[in-house]
């Protein structure tokens, strides 16, 4: 497909709806007992772009019983994230252990991601074994597409970083 009409199933990166997404967050950020808080705050869900060949991502993590692993999965693309940034606005909010040191962030290369819409899932991994993931659906774009349907649909300006060097991912934009 090249500059051509997007089909509709296909507008949407994300298929859920904001209530679906605002659930998953909340869901997340106050789990069942025992198992890890969990919010990543970039990328966000709520409908964003990007231009790179990476993706960055960041947020934090507070273990039900220490401190969590936070695995990204995008794909075959598995990595685990690093660990233990200083998150003193968590802390402020959130008075348990490990808070403080909560923040977790990871890049991610696109290279190899084919284009389409995929899934990415942060996890984290508390040391009981108990688990909290949270999703972003990502659409990679080489050829523009998308964003050339978008701008006729939408009205939605040209990034003027966007270059050839440059892969377009969009992020997050879901039904309503």
């Amino acid at each position: 497909m090249s500059a051509r009409t997007i089909p509709k199933q296909e507008a949407c990166v994300d298929p859920r709806t904001l209530v679906e997404r605002e659930a998953e967050m909340v869901a997340a950020m106050w789990p069942p007992a025992g198992h890890p808080r969990l919010v990543c705050q970039e990328p966000g869900w709520e409908g964003e772009r990007t231009f790179g060949r990476v993706i960055q991502l960041h947020g934090w993590a507070i273990g039900a019983t220490g401190t969590p692993d936070v695995e990204v999965e995008l794909g075959p693309l598995r990595t685990r994230a690093a660990i233990g940034f200083l998150r003193p606005d968590v802390a402020e909010d959130f008075d348990e252990r490990g808070a403080a040191e909560s923040g977790w962030s990871v890049s991610l290369p696109l290279q190899s991601v084919p284009r389409g819409v995929h899934q990415l899932v942060v996890t984290a991994h508390d040391p009981s074994e108990t688990s909290t993931s949270v999703t972003r659906y990502l659409r990679i774009d080489p050829d523009f597409a998308y964003r050339a349907w978008l701008e006729r649909r939408q009205g939605v300006p040209v990034d003027e970083r966007a270059s050839s060097s440059t892969l377009p991912v969009w992020i997050g934009r879901g039904r309503l």
